[in-house]
């Protein structure tokens, strides 16, 4: 389906702005966007950056509005798609999309965008989690399964990582990982991450930002209630008041 768990969608929110603070993001690339979550996200805490989309389903471009979002939208396979005809730095958010290809298919993804970009953000399914074809797009079936272990074998460059486990199940949640070949960047990138962390888990609001679990963020008001719920902690940096 075109969206997901608002399980780490704050964390990613807080660690890209926090990024931004030390180092301006000149671009955002969201890969398999679906409605566009990311872009309605991200766009707010950056709104220098330069926007791209790479969505696979042609259909989710006109029934959610994907060119308002973002400043470019290449529908295209994400597997094939050619990334170094885009610029380089920013950011990459793959976000519930690898769970859709074979293993070795993200990995060549990942690695291409690792080339490109100054951090590579990933949210993927832990656990099983099967899924079928969406409302006549066959490309929402899941292909792949990941735990925690198998991320970081298929994907290098890991620079820190959480899994929000499910009913306290530790077998099935949604992980963030954050990656980096950029060794100059490994560290901030960390701070940026473990910092956002640190504030999400003293602070368990953050978790879900007002919104059920599942929440189609197409509708404006939704996206207005979580910034309602994260804005007071979006400058909330060490040394600084909130």
């Amino acid at each position: 389906m075109p969206f997901s768990s608002m399980l780490g969608k704050s964390l990613t929110v807080l660690t890209a702005h926090r990024f931004n603070a030390q180092r301006p993001v000149s671009q955002v690339i969201d890969v398999g966007p679906g409605l566009g979550t990311y872009g309605r996200l991200l766009r707010p805490v950056l709104p220098d950056a330069r926007f791209v989309a790479v969505e696979i389903w042609g259909p989710y471009v006109k029934e959610y509005g994907l060119a308002e979002i973002y400043d470019a939208v290449h529908v295209a396979d994400a597997r094939v798609f050619d990334y170094r005809h885009l610029d380089r730095g920013g950011i990459a958010v793959l976000g519930d999309v690898l769970e859709h290809m074979t293993k070795d298919e993200a990995q060549r993804v990942v690695l291409a965008l690792l080339e490109r970009c100054d951090m590579v953000i990933l949210s993927i399914p832990i656990g099983n989690w099967p899924q079928d074809e969406y409302m006549g797009n066959p490309w929402e079936a899941h292909v792949a399964s990941y735990g925690p272990g198998d991320v970081r074998r298929v994907f290098p460059y890991n620079v820190a990582e959480i899994t929000f486990n499910i009913n306290d199940d530790a077998s099935a949640g949604i992980g963030v990982f954050v990656l980096s070949q950029k060794l100059g960047l490994q560290d901030s990138i960390s701070s940026c991450f473990i910092e956002s962390i640190d504030l999400v888990k003293a602070n368990p609001g953050l978790m879900f930002c007002g919104l059920p679990n599942m929440t189609d963020l197409s509708d404006p008001a939704l996206v207005a209630r979580f910034f309602e719920e994260l804005s007071p902690f979006l400058d909330a940096f060490p040394g600084q008041p909130a």
